[in-house]
């Protein structure tokens, strides 16, 4: 409870430039580390921030929760739906990338037609491992700069075109998902 009324205090105090609050991050996907078992223990912290502050609030999480039934409940309780969609960890090619991912944006509109989607995570790794016998050594995406620019020309052009509201995530690769 202290992130959360700490996460109120910022929030209220820097209101001119937080224009939404995010209650939790990857938090309910069922291969999250730090995952709540249940949909509704989260609600109490979401409906307490948004109860306290004037921001639009939401829950970012994969789009491999925001699919399922469950995701409903949390729905009824945020602004905005924040979604996580990354093709390469989907295991897809460069090529397939752009179709994966509005393949996964139209699903979860589908979903949850009356809220707002954006894109909270998504985007293409410049390093990884590969062939070690693990998930990521077996992935098919090639991680290089290369094809990293290729995706961003290429999703920024339709999210763009598209009006579809999208954060980039990260400006560097994370060293615990094979970046150096």
């Amino acid at each position: 409870m202290k992130q959360v009324n700490l996460g109120i205090e910022l929030a209220r105090d820097f209101g001119d430039i937080i224009f939404a609050v995010n209650v939790g991050n990857e938090i309910l996907v069922d291969w999250s580390v730090h995952r709540f078992a249940d949909v509704s223990s989260v609600l109490p912290f979401v409906d307490k921030v948004r109860s306290a502050i004037a921001q639009p609030v939401t829950v970012s999480d994969d789009y491999n929760f925001w699919n399922k039934p469950e995701s409903h409940l949390l729905a009824g309780h945020v602004d905005f739906i924040c979604l996580h969609a990354y093709a390469f960890w989907n295991n897809q090619t460069i090529k397939n990338a752009l179709n994966w991912t509005q393949s996964i944006y139209k699903q979860i509109s589908i979903e949850h037609p009356k809220h707002q989607i954006a894109f909270c995570e998504s985007g293409w790794p410049t390093n990884r491992i590969y062939n070690d016998g693990s998930y990521e050594g077996g992935l098919i995406g090639i991680a290089n700069k290369d094809n990293q620019k290729v995706f961003y020309k290429n999703y920024s052009e339709w999210v763009n075109n598209a009006a579809i509201l999208s954060f980039y995530f990260s400006s560097f690769d994370e060293k615990w998902k094979g970046g150096y």
